[in-house]
C-alpha cells in the first residue's frame, strides 16, 4: 500500500513539475512577444521621429524659399541668392531676379562688351572715318553711331598702343 501511495505521490509530483514547466515556457513565450511588440513599436517611433524632423526640414527649406520669392517680386531685396547645400562651401550660385538693379548694370556691361568685340573687328568703324568730318563731299557718321562709338570707350586701331604698325 505504500508503494500506491508513493507512486501515485510521484505521478503527482510529476504532473505538478510538468505543468510549472508549461506554464514557465508560456510566460517565457508571451514576455519574448511583449518585448518584441515593444522593440517594434520603439524602432516605428523612431522613424517616425526622424520622417518628422525630415519633414520639417523640407518646410523650413520651402518657407525660406517662397518667402525669398515673395521679397523678389515685392523689390525689397537688391539680389537674389541661393543658399549653399547643407555641407557644401561657398554662398551658393547667384541667381538674379529679372527686377533685380544688378540685371540692368549686367545687361549694360554686356552690351558695351559686345559693342567692344565689334569695335574690334571694324564692324562699327566701317562707316566711321575720322578724315570724314574734314571731308565735304562725303557724309559723316550718324549722331547714333558716335554715341554708340563714345559709349563703347574703345580707341580706333591706329590709336592703339596693341597696333602692330611701327611709328
Amino acid at each position: 500500500m505504500t508503494r500506491q501511495i508513493q507512486k501515485t505521490e510521484d505521478e503527482a509530483v510529476c504532473f505538478w513539475d510538468r505543468a510549472r514547466a508549461e506554464d514557465s515556457k508560456r510566460v517565457n513565450a508571451i514576455m519574448t512577444e511583449k518585448q518584441r511588440i515593444e522593440d517594434e513599436a520603439r524602432a516605428r517611433d523612431e522613424i517616425m521621429a526622424r520622417g518628422n524632423v525630415e519633414r520639417l526640414e523640407k518646410d523650413k527649406l520651402r518657407k525660406l524659399e517662397i518667402q525669398r520669392q515673395e521679397q523678389l517680386l515685392s523689390g525689397r531685396t537688391h539680389r537674389a541668392r541661393t543658399e549653399a547645400p547643407a555641407g557644401a562651401p561657398g554662398p551658393g550660385i547667384q541667381v538674379f531676379h529679372y527686377k533685380d538693379p544688378e540685371v540692368e548694370e549686367i545687361v549694360r556691361n554686356t552690351n558695351k562688351e559686345a559693342i567692344r568685340r565689334r569695335m574690334s573687328h571694324g564692324e562699327l568703324l566701317r562707316g566711321f572715318n575720322p578724315d570724314q568730318a574734314t571731308q565735304a563731299t562725303q557724309s559723316s557718321p550718324t549722331e547714333e553711331e558716335k554715341a554708340m562709338f563714345f559709349n563703347a570707350q574703345v580707341m580706333l586701331r591706329s590709336q592703339s598702343s596693341s597696333s602692330n604698325t611701327s611709328r
